[in-house]
């Protein structure tokens, strides 16, 4: 069983592409998959304007949080903040200038730290949208060497485009 974790960017995705959501809550019930969420995430999903609608005019907001809570169902399941993930997400972030890494801290702070909940809870894959910060060259790298420098396993990163072509064909479609 694979431990998942959706970055925001994702849950924005499951609202255009209502596809696969179905497709997600099955699989989950199978017990393909267990998906993690953070703190972080759910942050920024209550952070969409309440006014912000859709191309079907449903309010995206409403509909991301739903999609969030109805993935995350386990209290244990929602990955708390602490002191040392805060302390390695820092880590990430010094590595990732030495990279060259040129967006600023404060925008890409919940990234490093999204990703330190899961390399600190050893979840296997990490899914996101977001090549310009989260999935880019420097903070790849920034990973990788932060991670093994610390003794710690680097999750697996996935593009949703490429997590959404293999959920479409396991389901056979």
């Amino acid at each position: 069983m694979k431990r998942i974790l959706l970055d925001t960017s994702v849950y924005g995705k499951l609202v255009e592409d209502t596809f696969i959501f179905p497709l997600l809550l099955d699989r989950k019930k199978s017990n393909d998959f267990v998906i993690y969420g953070t703190d972080i995430v759910r942050t920024e999903l209550r952070a969409i304007s309440k006014k912000a609608k859709d191309k079907k005019g449903q309010k995206i907001r409403l509909y991301t949080l739903y999609v969030y809570d109805s993935l995350i169902t386990k209290e244990n399941h929602n990955l708390r903040l602490n002191n040392f993930i805060e302390g390695l997400a820092q880590l990430y972030m010094n590595e990732y200038k030495v990279n060259g890494g040129g967006v600023g801290a404060a925008e890409i702070k919940n990234d490093f730290l999204i990703i330190a909940c899961a390399t600190l809870h050893n979840l296997d894959i990490v899914i996101s949208d977001d090549k310009r910060t989260m999935l880019s060259t420097a903070a790849l790298a920034a990973y990788k060497i932060v991670n093994q420098k610390q003794g710690f396993q680097n999750p697996n990163y996935m593009q949703y485009t490429v997590f959404r072509d293999k959920m479409l064909r396991r389901s056979g479609i």
